[in-house]
């Protein structure tokens, strides 16, 4: 009896393990956000021969310019075929986030194939639909709030770069290091990924040389 429950349980957790073949790699969310330079919330429109064009009603990252888009209908608007990176199941008068990013584009500068789709259904988005690990389904507010909170991040990043230039020497390095400071506990909690430029000696270093700074700094506090 005990040898038969015993080889009942194995079937059953066999039957029930998930397909690894259909896993797939998904990077972080915040990571996915940073990577991509264009992410818009449109409109499907099935067309002819699963052909889907989409009407971009708002923009959530970067600036949404159909003169850089260069898969585009007679209409003008942008379009993708059915299971064609995340368009899947989509009808018409359905909402759908599209991401683009750089790595998959031929022509610097233009768009043709996003990154990946999420179609919305029932007012939600499944983000890593076929990861194991990094599957989450969000509301669409929710969505939309965290992307727009990570793109605040970013612009602050270049607004505190800008504003480098007009800093003074003396200012510089205690302002340099308080928002660096900031940057490196958000790097730590993978929010943000810090390009080299942006690390704190780098910019210090930079910053003296284009003001022509010759004289050491102080040197440093034993911690």
């Amino acid at each position: 009896m005990k040898t038969f429950m015993t080889m009942a349980l194995l079937l059953a957790l066999t039957l029930c393990r998930p397909d690894i073949s259909k896993a797939e790699h998904w990077p972080a969310f915040e990571d996915f956000v940073t990577k991509c330079v264009l992410i818009v919330k449109a409109k499907a429109i099935v067309e002819k021969n699963d052909t889907i064009s989409f009407e971009v009603i708002e923009t959530w990252k970067g600036t949404y310019d159909p003169k850089v888009i260069t898969r585009t209908n007679p209409e003008g608007r942008y379009y993708a075929y059915q299971d064609e990176h995340g368009v899947i199941n989509v009808s018409t008068g359905q909402e759908v986030i599209l991401f683009f990013s750089n790595h998959n584009q031929t022509t610097p500068g233009k768009f043709s194939p996003h990154s990946t789709a999420f179609p919305v259904r029932d007012n939600k988005v499944v983000y890593g639909s076929t990861s194991w690990t990094l599957a989450e389904t969000f509301t669409l507010e929710d969505f939309k709030t965290k992307i727009q909170d990570l793109v605040n991040q970013e612009a602050m990043l270049m607004q505190m770069i800008n504003a480098l230039s007009i800093f003074q020497l003396g200012e510089l390095d205690a302002k340099v290091k308080e928002r660096l400071a900031e940057l490196a506990e958000l790097e730590r909690k993978k929010r943000v990924v810090l390009p080299p430029r942006l690390r704190k000696e780098d910019v210090i270093k930079a910053e003296r040389k284009r003001m022509g700074v010759t004289e050491p700094l102080p040197p440093k506090q034993p911690k």
